[in-house]
């Protein structure tokens, strides 16, 4: 695994895991269960919408991180 690859892993596990947690505090403090079986829909669809948002973060890091890796190496380029 090279430098960029890692970096990549690195950066998308590290927002993933902020975007989960995000999005299950958001949907704990603004849902209002009234029961048994609201808490378990609830706590179901927090897991499945912070997976849905992870994944998307995670793409836009990883597009990002090589966005930048193509500027730097076109800026590398052209300084030759």
């Amino acid at each position: 695994m090279n430098k960029i690859d890692l970096t990549k892993k690195l950066a998308s596990m590290v927002v993933g895991l902020g975007t989960v947690r995000i999005a299950r505090d958001l949907i704990r403090r603004t849902a209002m269960p009234r029961g048994f079986l609201d808490n378990v829909s609830i706590a179901i669809a927090s897991t499945v919408i912070a997976s849905m948002a992870s994944d998307a973060t995670k793409r836009h890091v990883g597009k990002k991180i090589d966005e930048a890796v193509e500027w730097w190496q076109k800026q590398q380029e052209d300084a030759r």
